[in-house]
């Protein structure tokens, strides 16, 4: 006894009822999302458009997480599946890089490329090193060097 094999139990029928009167009203799920979304992304807008002080923060937080939300649900229905292995371009790309040589210890280091030198060893003007400082710094620490107060130390005497 019982119901017949396949066919609807009462609440089967009862959802399926519901549920057409409800696409019957306002349309298709994908389209209510759709319109959802659409909402949202107008809310976003119409804050955006807003000069910065009138502008609702949380609205725009809130309204870029809908839009999220919302666009995450639907991708299965507007996206094409992406193929699996993408094949690109692989070049290489040179790049030189010219550092000097390792310097020993500070001391060296300052004698050759401290303040008013060059790395070719002509005399360079105080104001060009302390815009060049930086790079020195830098360039000490690239070589190993730690120490850099004694640099800084003797670039404030040089500029004094």
């Amino acid at each position: 006894m019982g119901r017949p094999r396949g066919s609807k139990n009462v609440i089967t029928k009862e959802s399926a009822a519901r549920i057409g009167k409800l696409v019957e009203r306002h349309g298709s799920p994908v389209r209510a999302m759709f319109k959802s979304l659409e909402h949202w992304v107008g809310v976003r807008d119409a804050e955006l458009a807003k000069t910065s002080r009138h502008r609702n923060g949380a609205k725009i937080d809130k309204a870029n997480e809908w839009i999220l939300k919302f666009a995450t649900a639907l991708a299965p229905y507007t996206d094409k599946k992406q193929p699996t292995a993408v094949q690109t371009e692989n070049t290489q790309k040179f790049a030189v890089v010219r550092c000097p040589p390792p310097a020993k210890s500070t001391a060296d280091w300052l004698e050759k490329y401290g303040p008013g030198r060059t790395s070719s060893a002509e005399p360079m003007r105080v104001l060009e090193f302390s815009k060049q400082l930086r790079t020195a710094l830098d360039t000490a620490e690239a070589v190993g060097i730690d120490d850099a107060e004694a640099i800084l130390n003797e670039a404030k005497e040089k500029l004094k």
